[in-house]
């Protein structure tokens, strides 16, 4: 349809909407054809296209004894889009992104979503919670540069499948609770951000597993690291704790470390003197003993956010094992590699 052009028309072979409203149309007792008349325009760099539907009166209801019509006006922004939002959009099933969407390069989509196909050639930025049964990114997956994955398997997705469909990706955001990791490289991945969650969370679990990324990681810069508080079910340090020897890598390019919730489970703090001794350009390592809920307002910061006891313990004892453990491995490493 050209700019500025009136085009009328009735619709009988037109599948969709036209269809289904001649049928519902029909069912109210309005037997003559519906008119479409329509025109497209552009308003701010935008394409818009109005469509009038004019309507009989119908044979079988009173209350439609009159022809009537409605006006509606869509918005083309396939060809000038650039942000997608679909946050809390919760019904959504399935996902298509058609090739169309030029300039599409940020999509937001934290919902839980079965089939997600994208077909737009610049999209370079996508954040999921999976529960996707099918995920395809098309051509776009070479370029994405930045990925957020949240759910049950997203590490082991992460490490299984992103380095060889996401090949230049630079930011990654991962959100878990424990799995295996696999040997698999991250070229260029430059910031990571890792997230444990609580919710099935093994009292078993080894923290010193996620070495792996720092191994799949050459280029890797920052590394921001969450994890669940302690609990009971996990084995803590202490002054007479014998700490295993991780294998020491040389990793010459990690220069930011930020641990949050840190705490004194065991194979964390093994974890953490690896990182320490292996990273030797690194620059900046900051604990955040005190991230989540305060319960029982025993204490409060200036802000008046309520710390338990428990938390207080928790942090205490994490304290110690930073001045027990880790700073006595970030010694044992600047000796090393001076």
């Amino acid at each position: 349809m050209a700019e500025g052009v009136w085009i009328s028309s009735y619709c009988l072979h037109t599948e969709g909407f036209p269809k289904l409203l001649y049928a519902t149309m029909q069912r109210l007792g309005i037997q003559e054809r519906l008119e479409y008349e329509g025109h497209e325009y552009e308003e701010y760099g935008t394409e818009h296209c109005e469509v009038t539907i004019y309507i009989a009166k119908s044979e079988d209801f009173p209350n439609i004894a009159e022809a009537w019509s409605m006006t509606a006006t869509g918005f083309r922004y396939a060809l000038t889009l650039e942000h997608l939002d679909l946050s809390g959009c919760n019904e959504i099933i399935s996902l298509k992104i058609p090739s169309v969407m030029q300039k599409l390069s940020l999509s937001s989509t934290r919902l839980i979503c079965q089939i997600i196909e994208n077909k737009a050639p610049s999209l370079s930025s996508f954040h999921l919670i999976p529960g996707v049964r099918k995920l395809s990114l098309g051509e776009a997956s070479q370029m994405m540069k930045e990925l957020s994955l949240f759910g049950a398997n997203a590490m082991c997705y992460g490490r299984a499948e992103l380095p060889s469909i996401m090949p230049n990706l630079e930011s990654l955001s991962l959100g878990s609770s424990h799995e295996p990791m696999l040997p698999t490289k991250f070229v260029n991945l430059k910031h990571l951000y890792t997230q444990i969650t609580s919710s099935t969370l093994s009292p078993s679990y080894d923290y010193s597993s996620l070495v792996s990324f720092l191994d799949a990681s050459p280029s890797l810069e920052t590394w921001w690291l969450e994890v669940p508080r302690a609990d009971m079910g996990h084995e803590l340090v202490g002054p007479s704790s014998h700490l295993r020897q991780l294998p020491e890598r040389h990793h010459h390019h990690l220069k930011i470390v930020e641990m949050i919730a840190f705490n004194s489970t065991k194979s964390l703090v093994e974890l953490t003197c690896c990182i320490v001794k292996s990273a030797v350009s690194l620059e900046r390592l900051t604990f955040d003993t005190f991230r989540g809920d305060g319960r029982s307002p025993c204490c409060s910061d200036d802000s008046g956010f309520s710390y338990s006891k428990f938390m207080i313990e928790q942090a205490s004892r994490a304290v110690e094992a930073i001045r027990m453990y880790i700073e006595q491995a970030r010694c044992h490493a600047n000796a090393f590699n001076d």
